[in-house]
């Protein structure tokens, strides 16, 4: 699920910012909003990135001291997708030392909007790609990379972590462990490519490597997997869009990437 704060006094804004983004947004990803008319209370209740994957902000809101927002969020060290706009056409000098991701303005057109919009999307993906999750391994706390995990396996504390040949070299002496199970994961990797093909397994399809259409099996990282028989066609579907590429009728290799 995609989580977009928007930060304005303007109800009609709010609302066709909205109308946009779902306009834009062609993942299967669901998009929950979280809306402000007050500058103090954003500040307030503001999530994490994890929690926010992006924040659309009025670049003239203040806070009830009347100091600008925009910069208070980077002063509480908010680092995600981060999108500024006013009315006017050109961002001023302290917005640019904001270092926003966007900034757009209200006066231009809808074309130019959705365009913007669907740039941002993709940045937020981007994001999620190289998001971190939180895991133990023997006791300890670790952190890795969504870019470097092949699949998931269940856990009865959460789920189980399998990484690349690379990265197991430094997990050789147990099972690295995430508290989440697969749906809370799917919510947040669904876009970068994870998907469920058998009920066991939670798989990155940056690591699908051979898929034989008949056999009702693929290999994930010279690995043999097994997918059900409801998931063949979403399956396919979903390898096929992921790749950017046309399926063979019967049988497909990719190289490693």
């Amino acid at each position: 699920m995609y989580k977009i704060i928007i930060c304005d006094n303007d109800e009609n804004y709010i609302k066709k910012l909205k109308k946009t983004i779902l306009t834009c947004c062609t993942s299967k990803r669901n998009v929950q909003f979280l809306e402000y008319f007050d500058g103090t209370e954003l500040l307030k209740n503001l999530p994490s990135p994890k929690e926010a994957w992006a924040v659309f902000l009025d670049a003239k809101m203040e806070d009830s001291k009347g100091k600008q927002v925009d910069v208070l969020l980077r002063n509480k060290k908010y680092d995600g997708t981060l999108v500024l706009y006013s009315e006017n056409d050109a961002p001023t000098a302290e917005m640019i030392k904001i270092s926003p991701y966007r900034y757009l303005s209200k006066m231009m057109s809808d074309k130019k909007l959705e365009e913007e919009i669907g740039e941002i999307i993709a940045e937020m993906d981007r994001n999620i790609a190289l998001l971190s999750i939180e895991a133990s391994y023997q006791r300890e706390k670790v952190f890795l990379r969504t870019t470097d995990i092949v699949y998931f396996t269940h856990h009865r504390k959460g789920s189980v972590i399998h990484l690349t040949k690379e990265g197991q070299k430094r997990y050789t002496e147990g099972n690295v462990i995430t508290t989440l199970g697969f749906k809370e994961l799917l919510e947040v990797l669904y876009p970068v490519g994870f998907i469920i093909p058998h009920n066991s397994y939670l798989v990155n399809l940056k690591f699908v490597t051979k898929y034989n259409v008949q056999s009702e099996i693929f290999e994930l990282d010279s690995k043999i997997f097994p997918i059900s028989r409801k998931n063949i066609s979403s399956f396919a579907e979903e390898l096929r869009e992921f790749k950017n590429g046309e399926l063979k009728k019967q049988y497909f290799q990719i190289r490693h990437e």
